[in-house]
């Protein structure tokens, strides 16, 4: 799959030279409520820079909407993920 473009369910997905996609959209979900919801995503969504869009409140586990003291929310978030050498 490196370098190429396929037809994906919500588009198109492509991969750089060492197999990773290009543009990743990740989405962020919270449980409220015994059910899973999409409150915001981290990425590039058309013609906008990468971002972290929060559109829905976030239920934290003292269920309340405040973020609780000492958490912090990064706006400035990376995802990383490792590569496995094989030998």
């Amino acid at each position: 799959m490196k370098r190429q473009t396929i037809d994906g369910q919500t588009g198109h997905l492509q991969f750089n030279e060492e197999g990773d996609r290009l543009n990743p959209i990740y989405w962020i979900k919270n449980m409220q409520q015994h059910d899973i919801v999409e409150v915001g995503y981290h990425g590039k969504k058309g013609s906008e820079d990468k971002v972290l869009n929060l559109r829905n409140s976030i239920v934290w586990p003292n269920g309340t909407t405040d973020r609780p003291e000492g958490v912090k929310i990064s706006k400035h978030l990376q995802v990383r993920l490792g590569h496995s050498l094989t030998v």
